[in-house]
């Protein structure tokens, strides 16, 4: 009777893995893809406005600023000293040593500073754009997790059949399951943690460019241009 039902749950086995065999690019895409999650079936339920509401909120906010400054390489030391004031880090740095030099930043500091830091990074010099981007990712991660609980149980349940079989090829199957299992589990796990490191760090991309100092032939032609408008138009 035992071998019977252990035969006839591991029948069952093909069903199980392709119900929880998707895909997941982490390393590439941090943020959670949620669809992937949007089956009730698979999650006992569906996930109401509540369910989010009494769990932490998860918010993700990103920036980007330009900044034209007169002296790039004094601008990028300022901005280092910055980072550092407001406990962040730098990720990445190019530096472009062309006529008109300029350098591109990627920083995380934590989400709480994130204004603050825009705030001393614009002092800098003439501030050409300043944007924010926020996004609620807080239903993706309870879908996540609900999930990943999912998979876990499973795992269990098929380690326990595991221990319980009796022939060489029934433990193979189920070893084989178990090690798919575990690396889904692994690739969720990294994912869920990639996004509450990005919703306590931001991330803000800076670009320093160097000011462009007009010459007297370039003033005098600023200054025909100017008096021709007010020549030829009298009301725009």
């Amino acid at each position: 009777m035992k071998k019977r039902m252990f035969t006839l749950a591991l029948l069952s086995l093909p069903l199980t893995i392709l119900s929880c065999s998707n895909s997941y690019d982490v390393l590439s895409a941090p943020s959670i893809p949620s669809a992937s999650y949007s089956k009730a079936s698979s999650l006992g339920g569906s996930l109401s406005e509540a369910s989010v509401s009494s769990a932490q909120r998860t918010v993700v906010k990103s920036g980007r600023m330009d900044v034209r400054v007169a002296n790039v390489k004094e601008a990028s030391d300022q901005l280092e000293d910055v980072v550092a004031e407001q406990q962040g880090y730098m990720t990445s740095m190019s530096r472009v040593e062309t006529e008109s030099h300029s350098a591109n930043y990627e920083i995380r500091v934590p989400a709480t500073n994130l204004s603050s830091t825009m705030d001393a990074i614009a002092t800098l010099g003439d501030l050409d754009r300043r944007r924010v981007w926020v996004s609620d990712e807080s239903q993706s991660v309870v879908r996540f997790q609900a999930r990943l609980a999912d998979l876990k149980n499973r795992r269990e349940r098929f380690k326990r059949m595991l221990s319980s079989a009796s022939k060489t090829e029934d433990k193979i199957k189920v070893e084989e399951i178990l090690s798919g299992l575990e690396r889904e589990i692994f690739e969720m796990e990294l994912g869920l943690k990639q996004v509450m490191k990005h919703s306590k760090y931001s991330k803000l991309s800076v670009e320093l460019d160097r000011k462009r100092i007009r010459g007297p032939i370039g003033l005098a032609l600023d200054s025909w241009s100017w008096t021709h408008r007010k020549l030829f138009t009298i009301r725009h």
